[in-house]
């Protein structure tokens, strides 16, 4: 066997080998991105499901919850006198 036929075997193995590690990485990272898309789809379904029941768990939630429900939905909450909401911001 000539050099330069060993040698192009030899860079065809390199590049091979390059190309199963590159593979071999970005299967690891596909796998990666979906375990977080799943944990983001949970999590969305978990904030639906307390926002489409937001009432409820305002009525039962005791005053310090409230206020962090009311400071974490809205910017500005105009009250009147007699403690009803004016408007909301």
């Amino acid at each position: 066997m000539n050099v330069s036929r060993w040698s192009g075997r030899n860079a065809l193995g390199s590049e091979m080998a390059r190309l199963t590690r590159e593979l071999t990485t970005a299967k690891s990272e596909l796998d990666t991105a979906k375990r977080g898309l799943a944990d983001l789809d949970t999590t969305l379904d978990d904030a639906l499901t307390i926002a489409a029941h937001c009432n409820r768990y305002y009525e039962i939630a005791d005053p310090r919850i409230r206020r962090q429900i009311n400071q974490d939905l809205f910017v500005k909450l105009y009250i009147n006198k007699d403690g009803s909401v004016e408007r909301s911001d």
